[in-house]
């Protein structure tokens, strides 16, 4: 038999109905936060036509679809990542309990403090992998300034006439990384930076060896401490004192070595350097953003627009290198975006690609609620 709903049910329902799509309608048309709050429409219609006070201020219902309607609005990015999926799974929990559990207004009071629990666990991970990234990176930035350094300083001391390829081009890449580890440990003025300048120094001709034994040892106490075993270190120092007029002298053969310490190195981070660098764009608009990004602390949320690949998304500056044109753009969740350099950001502000955002969108609810009261009642 059809059941026939009083006028005052019929208003119930359409209340109720106008305000979780005045809510959908902040989130994406197709995504899963709109299809969660979809989900969670039959209890709350339930609870509505058996709660005379539904529609009062406070009432606890109230606050969990606004809480609910913003952690699936924030915290879910479509991504079918795994974090995605713990994010929908806790709310589908909540949704569960409201469907099966008895109406009431109890029941959503504790919904609440469920819902509160699991964001406030959210936001602590969020800020612990924020932390680990921002010093992840800011120790690649000390790194890539004590390279590049080290590099420099290298370069002074070498001989022009000499040419750069080969075995002991290799040597002195890695004796250039142990320049910068001890750079970055002790600092330029330590002891211990002193003493493996003498050693450079001794290397390139610049300083006589008073006692090869000596420089030996320090040659290959220095290469053990990027990570050499011993055994390669030795190879390496026997090569390079051995007598020129006694070839034989000298071990492992050049081509063997050479193979072994170029697959330790990898490539040379010259690369790596060039990308850090970026401050000089000739856009002078670019040039008046670079600038201002730079005159703040990082911490600032952009939007950045839409693509084929993702939608509109908040993303935080977490991080810029004082000196280069690293960036750290961080999502809700403490986790990187994509490969951007600050000099791009700032190209994005300008083309209107990226733009300022608040930290926190204002809680979804309250516009909700007067769209819902404020329509007009349909005759």
């Amino acid at each position: 038999a059809n059941v026939r709903l009083g006028d005052e049910q019929d208003d119930i329902l359409e209340l109720v109905a106008r305000l979780l799509q005045s809510l959908a309608g902040a989130m994406r048309p197709a995504g899963k936060a709109r299809a969660l709050l979809g989900d969670l429409q039959l209890p709350l219609l339930r609870l509505a036509l058996a709660d005379p006070g539904f529609f009062e201020a406070g009432h606890p219902a109230q606050s969990l679809l606004g809480t609910f309607a913003d952690a699936a609005r924030d915290w879910i990015e479509d991504s079918d990542s795994e974090a995605d999926r713990g994010v929908i799974g806790a709310l589908h929990q909540l949704v569960d309990r409201a469907i099966w559990e008895p109406s009431a207004a109890a029941l959503y009071t504790a919904l609440q403090g469920q819902l509160d629990a699991y964001l406030a666990q959210l936001e602590r991970k969020s800020q612990l992998a924020e932390r680990r990234h921002v010093e992840a990176m800011q120790g690649h930035d000390r790194l890539e300034q004590a390279r590049q350094r080290a590099a420099q300083l290298m370069a002074e001391r070498k001989d022009p006439a000499r040419p750069d390829g080969g075995l002991r081009g290799l040597i002195d890449r890695a004796w250039s990384d142990v320049l910068a580890l001890t750079l970055l440990r002790h600092g330029e003025q330590s002891e211990a930076f002193s003493s493996r300048l003498i050693i450079t120094d001794q290397l390139c001709g610049k300083r006589p060896v008073s006692n090869q034994h000596a420089l030996r040892h320090g040659l290959e106490t220095g290469l053990q401490q990027i990570g050499m075993p011993v055994e390669e270190s030795a190879e390496l120092a026997q090569w390079l004192f051995a007598s020129d007029a006694d070839p034989a002298s000298r071990g492992p053969s050049t081509t063997s070595l050479a193979m072994r310490l170029k697959h330790r190195l990898g490539e040379a981070p010259a690369a790596d350097a060039a990308s850090d660098r970026g401050d000089g764009e000739t856009d002078p608009r670019v040039r008046e953003a670079l600038q201002q990004l730079r005159q703040k602390p990082a911490g600032d949320w952009f939007e950045l627009a839409a693509t084929q690949s993702a939608p509109v998304r908040a993303r935080k500056l977490a991080w810029y290198a004082p000196h280069g044109a690293r960036c750290l753009l961080l999502n809700r969740r403490g986790q990187p975006w994509e490969n951007i350099t600050l000099p791009q950001l700032a190209q994005k502000l300008v083309t209107g690609e990226a733009r300022p955002c608040a930290a926190r969108k204002p809680p979804s609810l309250p516009p909700a609620w007067r769209a819902m009261t404020d329509a007009p009642q349909q005759p």
